[in-house]
């Protein structure tokens, strides 16, 4: 798949997080702090635009280097792309186009970031099934990483029915052309459903959830909504587990506090992104970094995060957020 020729770090390049509403997103800290380590004679920078087609005026200019979409566009930018990784075909959706001899490639690693930060605080040898909150474009990705990670069974919260068999179909379909095994998605939607799946009593279960949750973190305030809630309340007061809270600003969000009230390892979103670096970097330079390049990255994330008002699980700001998930 990386087979080719990445472009010279001497020519004169430009790289973007691409999408609606992104223009204050944090991806520029961890990405312009790499291009200096390397040395390379590239930009990053972040590519507010309103259309697949006000993003194509720029993949197709000749500095172009590559781009990190965000939704819709990594689903409507697969026809862009000549070839994509397993990981793309079986979660429908890119978030990284790059350049080999000229040609552009597309790949996922948004699955990495999130494999990556759940994987450390796994027990061994110990059950595990899998916990997803949304049904959303993060959702497949989720599914993914806890697919990877050898889990055949996993729960989904999610407040719309249609939402979720669309993520069952899409995941069927995406995991067959990849040649990867199914797990069992069980739509949780109900507090009885709840309850009767977890035996009410939460001492007698011996399996421990991997959560990852990928909706933002808002009041509920329609029916279906408060539903998933108390679904969710359920779920976490009577189960063992890890979750990945995918949206990190408030640093403390209502499902980050309500997992930890109730005894469950909560990791922090913003390391999704963190987690991604050496992929990332590998894809649009062709480089390696080092243990040491990659902790500068991070930590000038972690720095410019400390300073910023509430973001979503991709660094932008709410109040300017458009498409999150």
């Amino acid at each position: 798949m990386n087979r080719g020729t990445p472009p010279s770090l001497q020519q004169q390049g430009s790289l973007y997080l691409v999408g609606s509403g992104v223009s204050h997103a944090l991806a520029p800290a961890i990405h312009n702090t790499v291009i200096r380590q390397i040395g390379a004679n590239w930009t990053f920078s972040n590519l507010d635009v309103k259309s697949k087609e006000e993003a194509l005026s720029y993949i197709r200019k000749d500095d172009f280097i590559g781009c990190v979409p965000t939704m819709p566009l990594k689903i409507q930018l697969l026809d862009v792309v000549e070839e994509m990784d397993e990981a793309a075909k079986a979660i429908g959706a890119i978030n990284n186009i790059y350049k080999r001899d000229d040609k552009l490639l597309g790949a996922n690693t948004d699955w990495i970031g999130i494999l990556k930060s759940l994987k450390p605080h796994i027990p061994e040898d110990v059950d595990s099934e899998g916990l997803i909150v949304g049904a959303g474009g993060a959702s497949r990705a989720a599914v993914y990483a806890l697919a990877k990670l050898g889990l055949k069974t996993i729960y989904i919260i999610n407040r719309d029915v249609k939402e979720v068999n669309d993520l069952k179909r899409d995941i069927e379909k995406g995991f067959k052309l990849a040649s990867i095994i199914i797990p069992k998605l069980i739509h949780l939607e109900t507090e009885e459903q709840a309850q009767q799946n977890f035996n009410v009593n939460a001492k007698e279960r011996k399996a421990v959830l991997i959560g990852v949750s990928c909706v933002p973190d808002l009041e509920p305030s329609s029916e279906s909504e408060k539903q998933a809630s108390a679904v969710l309340k359920i779920t976490l007061s009577q189960n063992n587990g890890i979750l990945l809270e995918m949206a990190y600003k408030p640093r403390v969000t209502r499902t980050f506090a309500l997992a930890e009230k109730h005894n469950w390892k909560v990791v922090e979103g913003i390391n999704v992104i963190a987690e991604q670096v050496q992929a990332v970097w590998q894809l649009f330079a062709g480089v390696n970094l080092s243990e040491t390049q990659i902790k500068a990255a991070q930590n000038e994330l972690w720095r410019q995060a400390s300073t910023r008002d509430e973001l979503n699980c991709n660094g932008i700001p709410k109040s300017a957020a458009v498409h999150t998930k």
